[in-house]
């Protein structure tokens, strides 16, 4: 028995999941989804979620905003020339 099995989103459709195996988390990259050991599985989704937040947080502290900022000047501006 493996730890973890990986498996393409295709060869599980209209299929049920191996025997003691729950679903984990999908990489949405190569559009396979990881499958962990039953207890394991919740443990191993709330970690990678959690390890995505804080990715998400630390990645779009700054330039984030400065994006949306310059966006909604540029759309207000050519609402207005539009006029």
């Amino acid at each position: 028995m493996k730890f973890k099995l990986v498996t393409d989103d295709y060869s599980l459709m209209g299929s049920i999941l191996p025997r003691w195996y729950g679903f984990a988390y999908r990489l949405p990259t190569t559009c396979r989804t990881v499958l962990c050991i039953i207890p394991l599985n919740l443990i191993v989704r709330y970690a990678y979620k959690f390890y995505w937040f804080i990715y998400r947080w630390v990645k779009s502290s700054g330039w984030q905003d400065k994006l949306d900022d310059a966006y909604r000047r540029g759309y207000t501006d050519g609402n207005a020339t539009r006029r």
